[in-house]
């Protein structure tokens, strides 16, 4: 019994020193304990990560906002709310690979929700821009005044690109080709507006740069539009040049982004080639008038009752012989060139025919044989296919008053 007793009071008494032992443990550790509640952010809704797949973005979030995205043009933009009894908020960017981390913001006394701008091309530690795609992380810190009490939150930013150019543009170009290029600033990727698109160039890696155009937006949200360039002749010696542009956009916060790109002269081959076309008298009848004219630009028949002007090639017909003339309004241009020319035709080359010096070309020809060469410039060099050849397969002239004369004809076009 009285071992029992002695067993029974020893653990009353082991009971109340571990007790103890766990109220001088906490009370050790109280101070540090993280606050109960949680830091509030809010960003604006343009900026709000994008909902998983299926799912619309309905309502801002104004609770337990983690990431949002901003492009490298932007202020970062968010709303702070610190938890009941927190006055003091310090935020860093934080490199979670290495641990460097560099203090952005401090503040004290906070009382309300604190609205905090900050640019993003000087988001990254040390100040430097982040590259677009990639993401910044950010500590918000907050403490009682004698920083007893703390709790954070990590926010992420993923950088995104305000400026693309389209992955069709071209590369390289033809001496005097006019070259489209296209741009985007995405709605879905920006908050500040754009407000205007310049397009430099110059010509060669030593050329001068110069601004070649300019097109004012006064503040939209987002726009996809084009520069149109026209390339230039070649060099007097007949060299190939590059030419290299800066498309630089312009947004409400005064900042840019700027995409480069480059447009290579090349000496492109005609590398179309059409093959027995048959041009009839513009007289004709029947469902060969469908065939009494060629657009060189279109690589396509044009009608008799098809406008004039579209008319690169067309039949004009004697009692005796055939030529080939344009249609009224049309500018096109013929120049009977050596057989050999049309093996391998280039742009520059055709355009050195005519303007080799002694060239005369002409408007019209009052009569051609099978084996004979022209150079064509196209209607004066408006459209989209500026030079051709052709060399004539067949000549049929028919009865006076038949009028089913035509022509048979190769074709390179660009």
């Amino acid at each position: 019994m009285k071992t029992n007793i002695f067993l029974y009071y020893t653990l009353i008494l082991a009971t109340a020193f571990a007790f103890g032992g766990c109220m001088e443990e906490e009370e050790k550790y109280a101070p540090q304990v993280e606050a109960p509640g949680s830091i509030l952010i809010a960003i604006p809704e343009n900026a709000l990560p994008a909902p998983p797949a299926g799912q619309p973005q309905i309502l801002q979030p104004d609770i337990n906002v983690v990431s949002g995205r901003f492009a490298t043009t932007d202020n970062l933009t968010m709303s702070i709310t610190l938890p009941e009894g927190f006055s003091e908020l310090t935020i860093s960017t934080v490199v979670t690979a290495t641990g460097v981390r560099e203090q952005k913001a401090s503040f004290t006394g906070v009382t309300g929700p604190l609205d905090w701008v900050y640019p993003i091309n000087t988001l990254n530690v040390n100040n430097a821009a982040p590259a677009a795609g990639t993401s910044v992380v950010l500590q918000l810190t907050a403490t009682n005044d004698d920083g007893s009490l703390s709790t954070s939150k990590m926010f992420s930013v993923s950088v995104l690109d305000p400026l693309t150019l389209a992955t069709t543009n071209a590369t390289t170009a033809f001496a005097d080709s006019t070259v489209v290029l296209t741009y985007t600033v995405p709605a879905s990727t920006t908050l500040a507006n754009v407000t205007k698109v310049d397009l430099l160039a110059k010509r060669g890696v030593k050329g001068t740069e110069s601004l070649v155009k300019t097109n004012l937006y006064g503040d939209v949200r987002a726009v996809t539009d084009k520069f149109t360039y026209t390339m230039g002749a070649e060099n007097a010696s007949g060299a190939l040049d590059t030419i290299f542009y800066r498309i630089r956009a312009t947004y409400a916060t005064g900042r840019t982004a700027i995409k480069t790109a480059n447009v290579r002269f090349a000496n492109v081959p005609l590398s179309v080639t059409t093959t027995g076309l048959t041009v009839y008298n513009s007289a004709v009848t029947g469902t060969n008038s469908a065939r009494v004219g060629y657009d060189f630009g279109k690589l396509a028949y044009v009608a008799a009752a098809g406008t004039e002007i579209s008319k690169d090639i067309k039949l004009q017909v004697s009692s005796l012989d055939v030529g080939v003339t344009a249609g009224t309004g049309n500018t096109t241009k013929f120049l009977k060139v050596p057989a050999a020319e049309y093996t391998a035709p280039t742009f520059q080359s055709l355009r050195k025919l005519f303007t080799a010096t002694g060239a005369a070309p002409v408007t019209s020809v009052t009569n051609v044989f099978i084996g004979d060469v022209f150079a064509v410039e196209i209607d004066g060099g408006t459209k989209s296919a500026k030079y051709g050849i052709f060399r004539v397969t067949g000549v049929t002239l028919t009865p006076a008053a038949d009028n089913s004369d035509f022509i048979t004809i190769d074709v390179k076009t660009k």
